[in-house]
């Protein structure tokens, strides 16, 4: 298998208007949609993304040291 196929086709044209901003945006920050999210951001629902957007706000609440933090918030639930 070459190292530029995917088992999906990147997603050329999003349905989603949210989806359009954000391709409109990474053609304009790097002159290309990125290949992961063509292919995997592309497909999966808004709730999942709202649910990255909640990690992220308690990893800047949380007091901890750096490191342990992740490992807390990103290691311990998997």
């Amino acid at each position: 298998m070459e190292p530029d196929v995917s088992f999906l086709a990147p997603v050329q044209k999003p349905k989603g208007p949210v989806m359009r901003i954000m391709y409109w945006y990474s053609r304009r920050r790097w002159g290309k949609v990125p290949r992961p999210f063509s292919v995997f951001a592309a497909r999966m629902p808004t709730a999942f993304g709202s649910f990255f957007g909640k990690v992220s706000k308690l990893d800047k609440r949380l007091s901890l040291p750096r490191r342990r933090r992740c490992w807390f918030v990103r290691g311990w639930p998997a």
